[in-house]
């Protein structure tokens, strides 16, 4: 999903390999916008018959390198009105069993980051996943 948004995540070669690395920011940091995303502490599980749990996991997911401008600002806003919008299509997540639902919380609206001359935000998401 966040390729289908533009955003470029961290990309580390190993070997003759390339593995994404999404909780690091790209090392070229002037180009498109990026993502970054953190899984957060605290996870709920309940139990199912069968032995199955439902357990939930929050993923804090943050976007930057939009120029300091008013376009920029109004491409970061898009760029997280969409994911809000598209957070039910979510349904996997590296390492996690499979995704059964994911609802966007709260977020932190467009900001600007003057040290970096760009803007950023970001969106909480609480995905739940079946382990059995």
């Amino acid at each position: 999903m966040l390729y289908d948004l533009g955003l470029r995540l961290n990309t580390v070669k190993v070997g003759t390999q390339s593995m994404v690395m999404t909780n690091a920011p790209p090392a070229d940091l002037l180009g498109p916008p990026y993502a970054v995303t953190q899984k957060l502490n605290g996870t709920r599980e309940s139990l199912l018959h069968g032995g199955a749990q439902l357990r939930s996991v929050q993923v804090l997911i943050s976007i930057y390198g939009f120029p300091l401008t008013p376009e920029g600002e109004a491409q970061c806003g898009v760029v997280l009105a969409h994911l809000r919008a598209r957070a039910r299509e979510v349904d996997r997540l590296a390492g996690y069993g499979p995704i059964t639902e994911c609802n966007a919380a709260d977020e932190s609206p467009v900001q600007r980051d003057l040290p970096t001359n760009q803007h950023w935000a970001a969106i909480r998401f609480v995905l739940t996943y079946l382990q059995s």
